[in-house]
């Protein structure tokens, strides 16, 4: 199992102090000393590499925070050694600096949020910004931070990290900060990943754990928690989540299987632990995603979502959270590329409202010519069954209410009437207790006419030796009409019958002898709409 444990949760107990505020004045001639008296109340020296008053960035060698130090370039030029890059940022109206962000020496990064008071949430939930991977001898191999790189422009910070990941790849994450707002800290990192020495994954864990991309590295514990419910936004754009529990699997992933994932992964933190109160909630959301092989043109990486709980202790990173890159092959050549681009975000924690979402109709489309649809909808984690009600427009009764449906379709057993219908469905947890409805899901049953039929007796100009002829034809529809027209005595329709089910139709009425008749068929679709008449066939009757 690849986590990155205690070395970051170390780290995140020494900033509880470094996030602090500070309400002491600025003394004259001295700007923004209390940025320098964060970090000197913990270690001494800290070495400001930006003041510009709104925006500090200082490096520092912090000895709870377990990597070793490495380089760092300002503009270009060698500043000096450190294991954490700290960002900090004046309260908008107080006289408070407090830190905002924070980089790691191991690839690592976290944000918290700006209070209007002038105080920060602690740090917790840290976000791995890099891809890891698990070889075929179970080794998981994860960054090494070799080298910082700062620019700043306009109150931007921006961080390069130069890593590798032994000696089978490079890689470069690009981190831009912009200036925090009060209550949410956004940054974007984007990494670019180089194959140096051939990878060949670990296929027992393909699909589930050999490839990842960001990994969301936070505690949940038996004694607190810094993030209790994972939720995430699936393909079809509906919010999945789950809540840990006393009850929920130890040193084992979260996931039988992993999920699907469209946009976004987080860790929640609901107001409740007695440990690191205020912590945030951390998002990701992937923004773009490639790989290119040698010689080939980029594509998309794909993700699906998965999550590993182990046991610890508040002290440790218990819980990781990570999309599993799932097209990509299990040898990776030397040449080929990876890249990702992903927003993150801190913001306050909050309480999850609803622990089912409404699910997503996903079947059938706008129109639908089979009058038996199947109707299909997004599966809701932690759903144990759903209810189904289709009503007719203009009505208000439904024509369908399933109030018991497992899976993620319903093929409806008795055709519709044409027409427009509106779909609504729910979800029910194991307890009883359902979830929001599902925003209304509209579709036609437009029925298709049928195709024209064709004579097949009598044939054409065919002397029959029967008052009472049998007419038979080819066709495929719910229903069919027969007309015979005497053409000797001009009248038309002297036979009409309708509502025939059967391909053949025996004349009951006795037609007239050496009369010349037409006989032509049409077809009944399941609206009642008709076909176009058949090629009229000619033929004459003796007695």
């Amino acid at each position: 199992m690849y986590a990155f444990t205690s070395r970051l949760r170390r780290f995140a107990s020494s900033l509880f102090t470094l996030a602090g505020p500070t309400s002491r004045p600025t003394p004259p001639n001295r700007r923004f000393v209390p940025w320098v008296e964060q970090f000197e109340a913990r270690i001494t020296p800290a070495t400001k590499i930006i003041d510009n008053g709104t925006v500090a960035v200082v490096i520092d060698i912090m000895p709870t925070v377990q990597e070793n130090p490495v380089d760092v370039y300002y503009n270009g030029n060698f500043v000096g050694q450190a294991n954490v890059i700290g960002g900090f940022q004046k309260t908008p109206g107080k006289n408070s600096y407090p830190q905002v962000w924070a980089q790691i020496a191991n690839g690592a990064s976290r944000g918290t949020y700006m209070k209007s008071d002038g105080t920060t949430g602690p740090f917790t939930t840290s976000v791995v910004d890099s891809f890891g991977f698990q070889t075929d001898d179970d080794h998981f191999v994860y960054p090494t931070v070799t080298r910082f790189d700062i620019a700043f422009s306009k109150n931007v910070t921006t961080v390069t990290a130069t890593t590798n990941l032994g000696n089978f790849a490079t890689q470069t994450v690009t981190t831009v900060h912009p200036l925090a707002k009060i209550g949410q800290t956004d940054w974007t990192s984007t990494m670019t990943f180089t194959v140096n020495q051939k990878i060949v994954l670990n296929s027992d864990v393909v699909g589930n754990d050999a490839l990842r991309g960001p990994t969301i590295s936070t505690m949940f514990t038996g004694q607190g928690y810094d993030a209790n419910v994972i939720n995430w936004k699936d393909p079809y754009g509906v919010l999945q989540q789950t809540r840990l529990n006393a009850s929920t699997n130890r040193d084992d992933y979260v996931f039988t299987a992993a999920q699907t994932l469209g946009t976004y992964y987080a860790a929640t933190n609901e107001p409740g632990s007695p440990v690191n109160v205020g912590g945030p909630t951390t998002q990701v959301t992937i923004q773009n995603a490639k790989v290119t092989y040698p010689g080939q043109a980029a594509g998309p990486l794909v993700s699906n979502f998965q999550a590993y709980l182990a046991d610890g202790t508040i002290s440790d990173d218990t819980l990781s959270i990570w999309p599993e890159l799932t097209n990509v092959p299990t040898t990776l050549s030397v040449g080929t590329v990876l890249t990702m681009t992903v927003k993150q975000t801190a913001i306050r924690p909050a309480t999850m409202t609803n622990l089912l979402s409404a699910p997503m109709m996903i079947a059938p489309t706008t129109i639908s010519q089979d009058g038996m649809p199947t109707i299909g909808w997004s599966s809701v984690f932690g759903a144990d069954h759903y209810q189904l009600k289709v009503i007719r427009a203009g009505t208000t009764a439904p024509v369908i209410n399933q109030t018991a449906l497992f899976g993620n379709e319903y093929a409806v057993p008795t055709a519709l009437r044409q027409g427009k219908y509106n779909v609504y469905l729910r979800t029910f947890n194991s307890a009883g207790k359902a979830g929001p409805w599902s925003a209304v899901k509209t579709f036609t049953v437009d029925y298709p006419l049928a195709a024209v039929p064709v004579v097949t007796s009598p044939t054409a100009n065919q002397v029959v030796n029967t008052l009472f002829p049998t007419i038979t034809w080819n066709g495929n529809a719910v229903g069919f009409q027969v007309r015979i027209d005497d053409l000797t005595s001009g009248v038309n329709g002297v036979v009409l019958q309708k509502n025939l089910t059967d391909d053949s139709y025996t004349v009951t009425k006795p037609l007239k002898a050496n009369h010349l008749y037409r006989v032509q068929v049409r077809s009944v679709n399941e609206a009642g709409e008709v076909s176009a008449w058949s090629n009229g066939i000619r033929f004459t009757v003796t007695a």
